[in-house]
């Protein structure tokens, strides 16, 4: 589980890098690593488990996950994002995770 005092609302001047840091602090599927001589952090996709990697800048080809989407009350607060896949975001949209 995830917990976190951290406030991110999208809109509000918060870059796509800054949340994405903030989500790879909390989620413990993602750890510090070294990729070709660079440091970065690797996880899981919160759906598929594929690799997503995030680079010491939060740059990644992974996207933004709403645990509960913001079409079902979700909020943009850190405890209710994560990261996934573009493919598995994708499919799953606006419905609501089912776990």
């Amino acid at each position: 589980m995830r917990s976190s005092s951290v406030r991110l609302g999208y809109g509000r001047g918060v870059s796509r890098a800054a949340k994405v840091l903030a989500i790879v602090r909390t989620d413990r599927t993602f750890e510090r690593r070294d990729v070709r001589g660079e440091p970065c952090w690797v996880g899981r996709c919160i759906h598929c488990s594929s690799a997503i990697v995030v680079d010491a800048h939060g740059e990644t080809a992974g996207t933004i996950e709403h645990i509960e989407p913001s079409t079902h009350g979700g909020t943009d607060e850190v405890s209710n994002l994560s990261l996934a896949c573009a493919r598995c975001n994708q499919r799953k949209g606006a419905s609501l995770d089912r776990r």
